[in-house]
């Protein structure tokens, strides 16, 4: 077993490298730990357009809430699914 998967700093690496791999020209994000990695993207991409899916009226915690408003701001379409959201 390698320990560096244990590390979830290394799976934020993986994920941005494969989007790096992989240039979209648009990304579907939800979670907050999703929308960190979709947004650190857009920097270097601008042209990159940014989709941000909700699932909940509520956050979870204060990191949870600034990464959803950052996306939020930056997203080409929101969408959500259910009306309350």
């Amino acid at each position: 077993q390698n320990k560096k998967f244990d590390n979830p700093f290394f799976a934020y690496i993986i994920s941005f490298k494969i989007i790096l791999k992989k240039n979209p020209d648009i990304i579907l994000t939800s979670l907050w730990k999703s929308n960190f990695i979709t947004l650190l993207y857009k920097l270097i991409s601008p042209r990159t357009r940014i989709i941000l899916f909700l699932h909940s009226t509520r956050n979870a915690h204060v990191v949870d809430k600034f990464m959803t408003s950052l996306a939020a701001f930056f997203a080409f379409e929101i969408w959500a699914d259910a009306e309350s959201t």
